[in-house]
């Protein structure tokens, strides 16, 4: 068949455009591996957003575990729990945003802040320390130890803690980990996940909730029974509010009625309920670790299973004992015997409440709040004999 200059011509520009675009194709693929690559590599940051009282202390030490992590244990604590727009609502978010870029100048400026306006009393070993709760934010003290010896070899590595120093043991973490129950909603932390996007940070919100019964019986066995009516109180008016609240914010994304939620849609939210993470504690946290694209690391595993079976004898030996590791064990001990503390079985305190909290206590939150529990996905309770009957799970 004779081919004509015509069409010799198409089928030599059809060669023609073929080979430039599989040369581009194939030059571009080192680009490609590039920014994977650099993705990758990334700092990573996990804000832990939840309420008091919902196994957050449980759930932040399990992923605080992670090797090369830096853990930051309720920041914002001198700010108090007011949700209440305002300066002060803005000026713990600017508090947030700048620590979590690993900016740890003023503090004590802006903690003398947040006390003056929360009333709280208790911010003198905040104060002290430079940063509040460096005991329970897990491998801080370590990391800054360390990083102020290799750093200043002559200097004072003691408290204060020196901001500069703090800001390194920062910037050479992955992930950061914080956990907060003063950040009121999901929406409060968009702009600080658009920021620090710009930085370059791979940032994911996990949010953790709670069965609002199980917090009423966790507050009451705290306050006593004698102050039923001041927890239901705090219920009504706290806890169930900002539940529903983030709950109508995501609705609202899902439904697209409101401005672009960033973190939702870059799918870097995951809400995640305390009952399911305490019954099956390896594999919730295999889930999370997943979402923020890591596998599960071999000493989160370890901690786990340190948290939920301590053995309470070797222990306590090892205490009697002195030497190394006991300083360790008195530590799960006295975490194991405080309410506030995150050593215990949670499985054995997921339904708890059901034999705890009276019955008519159950029926006035329900009526508050039933709607947030049922899409929440907990289970509603018409009599009392139904909440006792522990062979129907409430979630």
């Amino acid at each position: 068949m004779m081919i004509t200059r015509g069409r010799q011509l198409s089928v030599a520009t059809l060669i023609f455009v073929a080979s430039m675009f599989a040369l581009s194709y194939f030059k571009d693929i080192p680009n490609v591996f590039s920014r994977l690559s650099s993705e990758k590599d990334r700092q990573k940051v996990l804000i832990i957003l939840t309420q008091t009282r919902c196994g957050s202390s449980f759930t932040g030490e399990v992923f605080a575990a992670t090797n090369n992590s830096t853990y930051l244990y309720e920041p914002l604590y001198p700010f108090g729990f007011d949700c209440t727009p305002g300066i002060s609502k803005n000026r713990k978010l600017r508090l947030l945003k700048q620590l979590l870029s690993c900016n740890f100048t003023n503090l004590d400026e802006e903690y003398k802040y947040g006390f003056s306006v929360s009333g709280w009393k208790d911010g003198a070993s905040c104060r002290k320390d430079g940063f509040c709760f460096t005991g329970a934010s897990v491998g801080l003290q370590d990391s800054y130890r360390k990083s102020c010896k290799r750093l200043k070899p002559n200097g004072n590595c003691g408290y204060p803690m020196r901001d500069e120093i703090l800001g390194n043991v920062c910037q050479n973490s992955s992930p950061i980990i914080i956990k907060t129950t003063r950040v009121c909603s999901v929406e409060d932390l968009e702009d600080i996940y658009r920021h620090l996007k710009r930085m370059e940070k791979n940032t994911y919100v996990l949010h953790l909730v709670r069965d609002l019964r199980s917090i009423a019986s966790s507050r009451m066995k705290l306050e006593g029974k004698s102050k039923i009516k001041k927890v239901l109180g705090e219920i009504r008016n706290q806890y169930c509010p900002r539940q529903n609240a983030n709950i109508e914010y995501l609705d609202s994304v899902d439904q697209g009625n409101t401005v672009q939620s960033s973190i939702v849609a870059e799918g870097r939210y995951m809400r995640i309920r305390y009952e399911d993470f305490a019954i099956n504690t390896i594999a919730s946290a295999n889930k999370v670790f997943q979402f923020i694209n890591l596998p599960l690391p071999s000493e989160v595993t370890r901690n786990i299973r340190n948290h939920l079976h301590p053995n309470i004898t070797l222990l306590k030996e090892r205490v009697k004992k002195g030497g190394e590791g006991s300083k360790q064990a008195a530590k799960v001990l006295q975490s194991f015997n405080n309410p506030f503390g995150s050593v215990r079985d949670p499985s054995k305190i997921v339904e708890q409440w059901r034999g705890l909290l009276p019955f008519e206590a159950v029926k006035s939150i329900q009526a508050e709040c039933g709607d947030v529990l049922k899409k929440l996905g907990y289970k509603l309770f018409e009599s009392e004999e139904g909440m006792k009957d522990l062979s129907m799970r409430s979630y």
